[in-house]
């Protein structure tokens, strides 16, 4: 009786785990960075190395 429960008790207990991380926000003292050159950062970038996913084979 009591194993019927436990599937749901843990849905719950997951889905409000990710509606609480979801809410958290930018710290008081955190600031951006002023003098940030985007440019260097633009253009083509390489991959070195990957990590094969099962979802992504034969892609």
């Amino acid at each position: 009786m009591k194993n019927r429960y436990i599937a749901p008790v843990l849905i719950g207990a997951g889905i409000a785990f990710l509606l609480y991380s979801c809410g958290s926000t930018i710290p008081k003292k955190a600031t951006a960075v002023q003098n940030f050159d985007k440019s260097k950062y633009l253009g083509k970038w390489y991959e070195i190395a990957q990590l094969d996913f099962k979802s992504e084979k034969g892609v």
